[in-house]
């Protein structure tokens, strides 16, 4: 018992998956990522929610949070309840190709299994001002900065 639990303490050691040694662009990106930032969702003429505000926020740790205007609902985070359980959701950057990826991480805590939620491009337009395309759990999505589902993030 004492052996299984020592393991249990060295492997997150070993094998950091969330918490690798980050480059120096990828946490400068982090750096420019950290804070609030909205986006307006434009619904159906006939919906009753016809903009609806989008929340992301990202701090420098490389957790993420999303909310939106229209539910009182949180999702993600350092520590969050879904359906009971609770889990950890975290974000990671590629600067490696000429437009900057985004992959949204959601853990469970219990069993520290890992699923990838999100995807995604993104790319700043200026201090306080990007252009994010996410593909929201979808497979096998391509994604551009000219989809139709990119959206303009303003940073508050």
């Amino acid at each position: 018992m004492k052996f299984l639990f020592m393991i249990l303490l060295v492997l997150p050691t070993i094998f950091p998956e969330n918490k690798k040694i980050l480059s120096d662009k990828e946490s400068d990106i982090r750096e420019r990522l950290a804070g609030t930032w909205v986006g307006v969702e434009d619904g159906l003429e006939s919906d009753e929610m016809q903009k609806e505000e989008i929340y992301i926020y990202f701090d420098k740790e490389g957790y993420v949070t999303f909310s939106s205007s229209h539910d009182d609902e949180v999702v993600g985070g350092k520590l969050f309840e879904m359906d009971g359980e609770m889990f950890t959701m975290f974000y990671r950057v590629d600067e490696s190709t000429s437009i900057m990826a985004l992959e949204v991480y959601m853990e469970h805590i219990e069993t520290g299994i890992q699923v990838t939620s999100m995807t995604g491009v993104f790319e700043f337009l200026s201090e306080t001002s990007m252009n994010l395309c996410l593909d929201f759990g979808e497979d096998d999505v391509d994604l551009s900065l000219e989809d139709e589902d990119c959206m303009i993030f303003t940073k508050r």
